[in-house]
């Protein structure tokens, strides 16, 4: 008797096993998280519409969980408008963990999970505070092995902006554009050397 309900014991844990190791394979998102998305509009890159609560809940998921939503892109960003919207959440990330989304948001594109434009967007012309990640960390090997990686990916119009980048003239003209704007340059800006 004993061991028939060791047996089933052990059959019972291998089933639940199996059962968890599937549903491992499924990213959900919690329900407070997949309203807000579902709610969330970019009008144009960088400009989230949605209400302040949802706004909160949502950056602060992505600070938190970027990664594995990327890891997870196909089964979240399901539509347009969604990775409109995953993508621009992501401009509040610090500058470590925003070179290494950059370098997603391009895989993203190689893998043709994006689209052009949205590659665009939000990997050579982020919008607000970030508009000048790039230009300001241009010295950095990260940055400039980013740089050279996209080239081939971006409109042809766009290969001037990516010059003036890395030659440092970018660089320069932000500096002067915040000193005469009296704005500080943000440690979310400057990658750690």
């Amino acid at each position: 008797m004993k061991k028939r309900i060791i047996i089933i014991n052990y059959a019972a844990l291998f089933l639940l096993l199996i059962t968890i190791n599937i549903q491992a394979g499924n990213f959900v998102l919690t329900t407070e998280i997949e309203t807000c998305l579902s709610k969330a509009l970019v009008t144009e890159p960088y400009s989230l519409q949605c209400s302040p609560e949802c706004r909160d809940a949502l950056t602060n998921y992505i600070q938190n969980n970027w990664r594995s939503v990327f890891q997870h892109w196909d089964e979240i960003a399901t539509t347009d408008k969604r990775k409109w919207v995953l993508l621009s959440l992501c401009e509040s990330l610090d500058a470590n963990n925003y070179i290494e989304f950059l370098e997603a948001v391009r895989d993203l594109k190689i893998n043709n999970k994006i689209n052009k434009d949205m590659f665009e967007a939000a990997g050579v012309m982020p919008g607000s505070r970030k508009e000048a990640f790039l230009a300001l960390n241009y010295q950095n090997v990260r940055v400039r092995n980013y740089l050279k990686s996209i080239r081939n990916l971006v409109s042809h119009n766009l290969l001037t902006h990516l010059d003036e980048i890395d030659s440092g003239r970018a660089a320069t003209q932000f500096k002067e554009q915040y000193a005469n704007d009296n704005i500080s340059i943000g440690t979310d800006l400057l990658l750690k050397p």
